[in-house]
């Protein structure tokens, strides 16, 4: 990847990683969490130098069917058929 924007020509392209798991917490919902790292070079003759970036998240879900029940997906589309 490279990285773009203002005072960015001295850098040569990077290296990331990303790791996303999902954990449910019950039959309806679920957890996410993610995390992201990125490396970029200075390209200035081999001194080592860089830039690293790391990026967390996180989100919760959840399914509710038309009367607001905490329900799997798939119980609640068999009783609307």
């Amino acid at each position: 990847m490279k990285m773009v924007g203002n005072n960015t020509s001295n850098y040569s392209y990077g290296i990331g990683a990303y790791i996303k798991g999902i954990f449910p917490v019950s039959q309806a919902s679920d957890l996410t969490l993610e995390l992201g790292a990125n490396i970029f070079f200075l390209d200035d003759g081999g001194s080592g130098d860089g830039t690293a970036v790391v990026e967390r998240g996180g989100d919760r879900s959840a399914v509710l069917d038309r009367r607001g029940d905490h329900r799997p997906v798939g119980e609640a589309q068999l009783e609307q058929s």
